[in-house]
């Protein structure tokens, strides 16, 4: 068996693209269990797929003659989320060789499969198993949910065993619970946006082993050291993480799995909003102001400018605004970090002619999402891109989002990391297999502070 590890944040799963080939439009249906199933369900059949009336939701597909190698990846359409019949038979070279073979499938009652293919998890998981004749194969028929009655799948005394398709499971948290193994207890932290309930993303960078990968993924092997960063949608404090392949890069093979996990999501930003979003890129010739440079984020912009041959000025206070005023009308990028409104008022007095004014903050440097909010951000935003158009002072006001892209990690990797000129800055890091649950909250507090002189890191497991 091969030893898997994981430093500094998770095990990574990636996968690939998914092929967009149609199940459903390469000829009839012949199978006539499908058939008579959808007859009988007042579906409409179109192809080999039966769906729900007036609904593109599908109950049931015909697979068979597909000269199918492996159970296709179906997890990805939404539509087939409900489906209740599938029928595989007919595959003579079909073997079980996936482990997500099935998943999320949780009303799945009837699957028909070819007689070299057993019915995923026998007779714990389905209620009858019947050979069928013609053609020859096996039905699994009307799955169980395992979970009920079950104490052992979920061993975490704060969850429970949620039914996810054959022979698959999740475990969630109880009501009330949340967090790493559910051991926090409380109202989870959310904003409202339009009336909608949005969690807030506590741990975004990581660093990892690839132990599985997807049959479309081309730039990773299984063992591969990656770094990345998921962005709003999800969060990677976890033991394994399942992500698109375009979100990682190889790791620097110059430092650490901690040291790399710190470095996507401020680097990524910084690299953007210095070389891209400007109109030149800063280089051996450029003046530029980062205000709020003791922030990771402004640490990590002093390196990727000083590397690069720029003039460098930092603020560290968040108010320093009489400083800004007196170092003279001759920068050409203001880099704001920190956010507020008196920001952009006082880098005008600094920037030269068609200087430009970067913020990654806004003027609101709180976290808080509303209608009213939104809007104030929005007329704002608007407000300044048109004056620093139209108005007097030819300075262009410039709000900075951040995209996760695997080229730029990987050129932030071989220009800035690997060859020494960006260093990786951390404050704290969190052993899950030795500090204890009131460490881990007493750093959350401390990143929601902002007094950290650097990233924390959260180790969730080692190698051993």
């Amino acid at each position: 068996m091969i030893k898997l590890i994981v430093i500094s944040i998770l095990f990574i799963f990636i996968n690939g693209e998914l092929e967009t080939t149609s199940f459903c439009t390469d000829r009839n249906a012949t199978s006539k269990p499908v058939i008579d199933f959808c007859k009988s369900q007042n579906g409409s059949l179109e192809f080999r797929c039966c769906y729900l009336s007036n609904s593109n939701n599908i109950l049931a597909i015909d697979l068979t003659e597909m000269n199918l190698n492996k159970v296709p990846d179906l997890k990805e359409f939404t539509n087939l989320i409900n489906v209740t019949m599938i029928d595989l038979r007919l595959n003579p070279q079909l073997k079980s060789s996936e482990k997500e073979d099935f998943l999320n499938m949780k009303y799945l009652d009837y699957l028909f499969l070819p007689e070299q293919y057993p019915c995923p998890g026998e007779n714990h998981v389905w209620q009858v198993i019947n050979k069928t004749i013609d053609p020859i194969g096996i039905l699994c028929m009307h799955q169980k949910d395992f979970c009920t009655n079950s104490t052992d799948k979920c061993v975490e005394s704060n969850s429970y065993c949620s039914l996810n398709g054959p022979n698959h499971f999740l475990c969630l948290c109880k009501n009330g619970y949340y967090g790493y193994k559910c051991l926090r207890y409380g109202q989870f932290p959310v904003r409202i946006f339009f009336g909608i309930a949005i969690t807030i993303t506590v741990v975004l960078n990581l660093a990892g082993v690839i132990v599985d990968r997807g049959s479309e993924v081309k730039r990773f092997q299984i063992g591969d050291q990656v770094f990345g960063n998921l962005g709003m949608n999800d969060d990677s404090f976890a033991e394994y993480v399942r992500e698109d392949e375009s979100l990682f890069a190889l790791k620097p093979n110059n430092i650490t799995m901690e040291e790399a996990a710190v470095i996507p999501l401020a680097c990524e930003t910084n690299y953007q909003a210095l070389f891209k979003k400007v109109s030149s890129p800063i280089g051996n010739k450029s003046k530029i102001l980062i205000c709020g440079g003791s922030t990771v984020t402004g640490l990590y912009a002093i390196q990727l400018a000083k590397a690069v041959g720029a003039h460098v000025t930092a603020t560290c206070s968040k108010r320093n605004f009489s400083l800004m005023e007196k170092l003279g009308q001759n920068y050409d990028v203001v880099y704001d970090c920190v956010g507020g409104e008196q920001q952009w008022t006082s880098a005008q007095q600094v920037l030269k002619r068609s200087g430009q004014f970067i913020t990654i903050v806004g003027d609101d440097r709180e976290l808080v999402i509303s209608l009213k909010s939104l809007v104030s951000f929005s007329s704002g935003l608007i407000n300044r891109k048109f004056w620093s158009i139209f108005g007097s002072s030819h300075h262009n006001y410039i709000f900075h989002f951040v995209n996760h892209t695997f080229q730029e990690l990987d050129d932030i990797r071989t220009k800035y990391i690997e060859t020494g000129k960006v260093k990786s800055v951390i404050d704290t890091i969190f052993d899950w297999q030795k500090d204890d649950v009131e460490t881990l909250y007493s750093l959350y507090e401390k990143s929601k502070s902002g007094k950290a002189q650097g990233k924390l890191i959260f180790k969730i497991a080692d190698d051993e």
